[in-house]
């Protein structure tokens, strides 16, 4: 579900955060993340990077929310824009979904926390505007997402962190063998 952040929310407010000039902001907001132990820090400014693994996504989102709230909703400014505010909750909404789908155990209580971010989002995700459509698989995916976790069982089974790790291995391997 990384994929969701990496492909589809980053670029999304990447763009949506350029029209309104505040993409800038942003980059330098994350930059000014303090080092935390166990968080890696992204070291290049998101819009320069065009390939991230597993493990820079799943650290870009732990501090996705605290790094765009600021810019969005500047604490010296009384008055919010309705559309920074919709901005917000599609992107919380959406990060909700892709931490809940990582959990290794669910509840019926989890798997309702699930359900109704996934609501939520649909009812908040005309933010993006036209220049988004919805209609992939991933997103599809998220409609029979609870059934799924019922069925099967966590998320973690379907990742392609393991394949990711070994990859860099096998490459090592074919070149020093050619």
């Amino acid at each position: 579900m990384l994929g969701l952040l990496k492909q589809h929310l980053i670029p999304w407010l990447q763009a949506l955060l350029k029209d309104r000039g505040k993409l800038q902001a942003w980059e330098e907001q994350i930059d000014k993340c303090p080092p935390f132990p166990g968080l890696y820090r992204l070291t290049n400014y998101l819009s320069s990077v065009k390939q991230r693994n597993g493990k820079e996504m799943r650290n870009l989102a732990r501090y996705l929310l605290a790094s765009l709230a600021p810019v969005l909703k500047p604490p010296s400014i009384s008055a919010h824009d309705p559309a920074d505010i919709k901005i917000l909750r599609a992107s919380r909404k959406l990060l909700e979904i892709v931490l809940l789908t990582q959990q290794r155990f669910h509840s019926t209580t989890s798997l309702r926390y699930l359900k109704d971010a996934i609501t939520e989002f649909h009812n908040v995700k005309d933010i993006f505007g036209s220049r988004c459509h919805f209609n992939f698989p991933k997103m599809h995916l998220l409609s029979h997402i609870e059934e799924a976790i019922i069925q099967h069982g966590s998320m973690d089974n379907w990742t392609t962190d393991v394949s990711e790790a070994l990859h860099g291995a096998c490459k090592d391997a074919y070149r020093s063998s050619n």
